[in-house]
């Protein structure tokens, strides 16, 4: 071969990287390069989904917690409050002034439970022999049934009733009948009126407030009293458990409020996604164009 047509060392180069072998070669890298970066991706998205899953039982685990919490209080203040009507309906009948010790302990009752609307006093016919606050004129109406039988309910066991929930302009209430004895004779009943709403307001902490919105719900899931810090705010997940006392199928719905995420993770978590995306392409691309070379 003549000097002259020796080939050059860019002609050799491209023989080189035309000849079959280095072709299949260099599109089996880069087809195994781009798989490793598709599943790379797929594995951030799985590994992001887990954390997201991670953390909604984390927080539906403190949900959880905090209504067993919230149960708690409630059943311990209306089983104190129970014992104090008790307490009170049993020391009247021995009293030398069963009137002054009534307005001491139901004044004191009032003051140290917000959620007792009032107290009253009738006895074994119904008749309202006191009340606090001031007497107020008081008849069961359509409610006679009712209120008969929680007073022969109270008599037959022999201490504080519960009654179901009944609604009162924007609240819901319910009572406890306390009976009182003298010497074993029934001799009539103390009666605490409570608010539900007023009980809420009593009892659920400002702290519980921020994270959760909560109701107070009857058997058919209509709400009778509600806490929140938003009105109408967007909810997740929630927890509902029984309250018994006063029962009658009344439980504690708990919903917690959507939590706005964490930004910082959020933007981190779409650019790591993004960049393996962009390097994605851009060996498409590059694949394309040494098929074209």
């Amino acid at each position: 071969m003549p000097f002259g047509d020796r080939p050059t060392d860019d002609e050799r180069l491209s023989s080189v990287f035309r000849s079959p072998f280095v072709l299949k070669w260099s599109n089996r890298y880069l087809i195994a390069f781009e798989l490793a970066i598709a599943l790379l991706i797929v594995f951030l998205i799985a590994l992001f989904w887990l954390l997201h899953e991670s953390k909604q039982d984390e927080q539906r685990l403190t949900l959880v917690a905090d209504v067993l919490w919230l149960e708690q209080s409630v059943n311990f203040h209306l089983e104190g409050a129970a014992e104090n009507l008790g307490q009170l309906s049993s020391e009247l009948p021995g009293s030398e002034d069963p009137r002054a010790l009534f307005r001491l302990r139901g004044d004191y009752l009032l003051k140290n439970n917000p959620d007792i609307l009032r107290i009253r006093w009738v006895d074994e016919t119904g008749a309202v022999r006191a009340s606090e606050p001031a007497p107020e004129p008081f008849s069961p109406g359509a409610k006679e049934a009712l209120f008969r039988q929680n007073m022969e309910m109270a008599h037959k066991l022999g201490k504080p009733v519960f009654t179901d929930a009944y609604p009162v302009w924007d609240d819901a209430r319910f009572e406890i009948y306390s009976p009182i004895f003298d010497k074993g004779r029934y001799c009539g009943a103390l009666i605490g009126v409570f608010s539900f709403n007023a009980l809420l307001r009593n009892l659920v902490p400002w702290w519980f407030v921020e994270k959760y919105q909560v109701r107070i719900v009857d058997g058919e899931g209509r709400t009778l009293a509600s806490k929140s810090k938003l009105a109408d705010a967007e909810t997740t997940i929630s927890y509902s458990i029984p309250l018994d006392p006063p029962g009658f199928g009344i439980a504690i719905r708990v919903d917690a409020y959507r939590s706005g995420g964490n930004f910082v993770q959020n933007a981190l978590t779409a650019s790591v996604i993004a960049l393996a995306a962009a390097v994605l392409f851009s060996l498409w691309v590059m694949r394309g164009h040494i098929r074209r070379r």
